[in-house]
């Protein structure tokens, strides 16, 4: 967008930069950094693998930015 261009931010879109298939007993996240795989969730509910998947990509995005991208 407008705004993190003119900030020189990345913008990164939950279902485009990130994705997330499964149900909270066996799910799997993909993202910038690859793919994670056979994970669970002590949550119940389907809505915690976003939730999970957004807390994954958080972690990513916390990296100092010098290692993210290579």
């Amino acid at each position: 967008t407008e705004i993190t261009a003119e900030r020189g931010s990345d913008l990164f879109t939950a279902g485009r930069a990130w994705t997330w298939q499964g149900t909270w007993r066996d799910f799997s996240v993909h993202g910038p950094w690859g793919t994670y795989s056979q994970l669970q969730s002590a949550l119940p509910g389907n809505h915690q693998v976003e939730n999970a998947a957004t807390a994954i990509m958080a972690t990513w995005m916390l990296r100092p930015a010098g290692n993210r991208f290579g």
